[in-house]
């Protein structure tokens, strides 16, 4: 199983995480496009530590590396798509 969400912060969140693996863009829709992350069950703890603001909520440069990254991989489907 994975966990899908199409909030860019969060999925930078997730995608700047060692633990976790982003395994697939959905980009049947540009205007929604949502990022799928694995294994399940340590997203889903890592998604409550975003929203709680509990734990260690990790690097900030590997977080804004992570959305920089995520950003460029969204135009980039929307260039193509255009």
């Amino acid at each position: 199983m994975s966990y899908q969400t199409k909030s860019l912060p969060l999925a930078s969140f997730l995608y700047s995480k060692t633990e976790v693996n982003l395994i697939d863009v959905d980009k049947k829709d540009t205007n929604n496009i949502f990022f799928q992350f694995e294994p399940e069950d340590v997203v889903e703890k890592l998604v409550d530590n975003y929203y709680t603001a509990v734990g260690d909520n990790g690097n900030i440069k590997r977080y804004v590396e992570a959305q920089k990254s995520l950003k460029d991989l969204i135009f980039e489907i929307k260039r193509q798509n255009s």
